[in-house]
C-alpha cells in the first residue's frame, strides 16, 4: 500500500488535510502526522477535458509516443484527465488511430477517445474537410470499445439508429443543421449533450429554436468553449444561467497548435494555420479550433463573472458526472487527481493519483 498525506489544503473555504492511498482519496480531515504542506492554498479536483484534439504540433491520432507527450503537457497545465479527440480524418488514419494503446501513459489519464465525426453534416463542418464524412449505413466505426464520446449530426442517414444501438457511448449533437424536432428525436434516442454550443450549429432563434432550444427543453449537458474568442462573454454567462453549473461542461477544443508560439505554422505537412492570442485560424481568418488550455478557459470564465467555485466545477465534477467516471470530487474513494491554485488563480500544483507533475 502506498500512502501520502497532504497538509493544510483549502477545500471549499475550510483548511483540512488529505490522505491518498494507492492513488485514491482516503480520509479528508485533520491528520496528526506530517505530510506535504499545501500552505493553505486552494485545492480543486483536477480538470477534465472532454474535447481536445492535440497540442505541441501533435494530433490525437499521431500514436502512443505523441499521446504520451501530450498527456504530460496536459497535466502540467492542470488537466489531469482528457479524452483525445479525433475529427473527420481519412478513414485509414481513423482506423489506425483507434487501434492505438493509451494505457499506462504518464501524465493526464485517458479513459478513452472522443470522436468529432465522421457522422457529421457536410454543411456544418467548421474548418474540416467534407471528403472524410461518412454515414453509419456505409462505414461503421471500428474499435468502439475504446470510444467514450461521439459527436453526431442527427440528419445524417442512420445516425438515430446508431445512437440507439450503442447505449454504452455518450452521444453529443454538433456540426449539424438539424431543426428542433429532429434534435428532440436524437435526444430521445439517447444523445445527451451538445458539442461546443453555438459553434457549428444553428443559433437560438425565437421561431426556430434548433439544437439549443431542444437542449434547453430536455435539460441536456452542453459543452462550452470559454476562450473568449469562440463565444462572447455575455453568451457565456447566458449559457451558465440557463443550464447551470451542473450541466455546463467547459472544454478547450484545443488543436495541435496548443502550446506553440504565436505566428504561422504548417500542420499535417501542408496546412497553414495562424496562431495569435489563444486562437488558431485558417489563412482566410476562419476559426480552426482553440489554442487555449482548459485551465485558461476556467480563468476566463471567472473573469467573465462566473463564480470561481462554479467555474472549476464545470471543468471537473460536471464532465466527470456526465462521463460517469470516478473523478471530479475530493472525497473518499475518488481518484486522487487534484490541482493547487493560488488566490490569483494561478496553477501551483497538478496531481494525478497523488503524484505532482509541476
Amino acid at each position: 500500500m502506498e500512502r501520502k498525506v497532504f497538509k493544510n489544503a483549502m477545500i471549499g473555504g475550510v483548511i483540512t488535510d488529505i490522505e491518498v492511498i494507492d492513488g485514491k482519496f482516503g480520509m479528508i480531515g485533520k491528520l496528526d502526522e506530517e505530510g506535504v504542506d499545501l500552505s493553505e492554498l486552494d485545492v480543486f479536483p483536477g480538470l477534465i477535458d472532454l474535447h481536445c484534439h492535440g497540442a505541441l504540433g501533435n494530433d490525437a491520432y499521431y500514436g502512443f509516443d505523441k499521446l504520451s507527450e501530450m498527456s504530460i503537457f496536459m497535466v502540467k497545465n492542470g488537466v489531469t484527465c482528457w479524452y483525445p479527440t479525433i475529427g473527420s480524418i481519412p478513414w485509414d488514419r481513423f482506423e489506425k488511430a483507434l487501434e492505438e494503446n493509451y494505457e499506462g501513459l504518464p501524465g493526464a489519464c485517458i479513459p478513452g477517445f472522443h470522436l468529432e465525426g465522421p457522422y457529421i453534416a457536410g454543411g456544418a463542418l467548421g474548418s474540416g474537410s467534407g471528403s472524410n464524412i461518412k454515414t453509419p449505413k456505409i462505414q461503421r466505426i471500428p474499435h468502439l470499445e475504446k470510444v467514450r464520446l461521439i459527436n453526431v449530426a442527427p440528419e445524417v442517414d442512420g445516425v438515430l439508429d446508431f445512437i440507439k444501438e450503442n447505449p454504452q457511448i455518450r452521444f453529443a449533437l454538433g456540426h449539424t443543421n438539424a431543426d428542433y424536432e429532429l434534435c428532440i428525436k436524437a435526444i430521445e434516442a439517447g444523445a445527451n449533450s451538445l458539442t461546443h454550443i453555438f459553434n457549428a450549429m444553428p443559433g437560438l432563434h425565437h421561431r426556430e429554436p434548433g439544437p439549443i432550444g431542444a437542449a434547453i427543453d430536455k435539460d441536456m449537458y452542453v459543452q462550452l468553449i470559454c476562450d473568449g474568442i469562440h463565444i462572447h462573454k455575455s453568451v457565456v454567462k447566458a449559457v451558465y444561467r440557463i443550464f447551470g453549473k451542473e450541466r455546463v461542461i467547459l472544454i478547450s477544443d484545443a488543436v495541435c497548435g496548443l502550446g506553440l508560439p504565436d505566428g504561422e505554422h504548417i500542420i499535417h505537412g501542408n496546412v497553414k494555420r495562424i496562431i495569435k492570442d489563444g486562437a488558431i485560424r485558417t489563412e482566410t481568418g476562419k476559426l480552426a479550433g482553440s489554442a487555449s488550455t482548459l485551465f485558461r478557459d476556467v480563468q476566463k470564465a471567472i473573469e467573465f463573472g462566473i463564480p470561481r467555485e462554479d467555474a472549476f466545477r464545470m471543468a471537473s465534477a460536471t464532465p466527470a458526472e456526465y462521463m460517469g467516471i470516478n473523478k471530479g470530487k475530493i472525497e473518499t474513494g475518488y481518484d486522487a487527481d487534484f490541482i493547487v491554485v493560488d488566490k490569483d488563480n494561478k496553477l501551483v500544483g497538478s496531481y494525478v493519483a497523488g503524484e505532482n507533475y509541476l
